[in-house]
């Protein structure tokens, strides 16, 4: 989804334009974007200030700790809405209603988000694209759906995964995101523009608004 037109034109064009997920952290609706929670059960915290090491710290602290580490505030992150089945294992007359509730996109996503929609239709060919781009520049890249945590539970996330890039609030959890984060192997805080070539015969350009109206669920004849 985007505010401007020519966003989704250009998306349509090829252009994945990415953050760092530093920018998400710090300009995003969600401050704790990529923060890592370290246990003090798990891990033996030591600080150093001026030279000066504090004993006892982990003995002393009263919560967990909340890092941002560099290899994961570098990463660009690439976002979209991710319709999916979600909890349903079978769809039938008697939930199919409850289903197509379930695939609408909630309005707060197009306040949020904009009035215009790229929706993909091949989702293999896309991700192949994608995949083939981020090969060809030397990066590396994980995929996946965000998940997403109680907000007064976060979950513990080792210091070794990229974890962090794929946790948010459950807040946050109407927007339905799906991640592609590319590591570019640099650090800074600019953002990452990725060539992947037209994709205008995979996917179509719509309202966001006009999404759910167009929603429709045909299950197999008996017959």
């Amino acid at each position: 989804m985007c505010r401007e037109k020519k966003h989704a034109d250009d998306f349509r064009k090829g252009k994945l334009y990415s953050n760092r997920i530093s920018y998400f952290g710090d300009n995003g609706n969600d401050l704790l974007d990529g923060v890592i929670l370290i246990s003090p059960n798990v891990y033996d915290f030591k600080l150093s200030c001026n030279g000066t090491n504090l004993p006892n710290l982990t003995e002393d602290m009263c919560a967990p700790a909340e890092l941002r580490l560099n290899r994961v505030q570098n990463l660009n992150i690439f976002c979209m809405y991710a319709i999916h089945t979600g909890v349903f294992d079978s769809i039938g007359p008697e939930n199919l209603q409850e289903f197509k509730k379930h695939l609408e996109i909630d309005e707060r996503c197009c306040d949020a988000f904009g009035e215009y929609a790229v929706i993909v239709h091949n989702r293999n060919e896309y991700f192949k694209r994608v995949d083939v781009a981020i090969r060809r520049n030397g990066f590396r890249r994980r995929r996946d759906l965000v998940n997403y945590f109680d907000s007064n539970h976060q979950p513990f996330t080792s210091v070794n995964c990229y974890n962090a890039a794929f946790y948010k609030r459950d807040t946050f959890k109407y927007e339905r995101e799906y991640r592609i984060a590319i590591d570019s192997g640099k650090t800074g805080t600019d953002p990452l523009s990725l060539e992947i070539g037209d994709i205008s015969d995979i996917t179509s350009c719509c309202n966001s608004r006009d999404i759910n109206k167009t929603i429709e669920i045909l299950l197999p004849s008996d017959s």
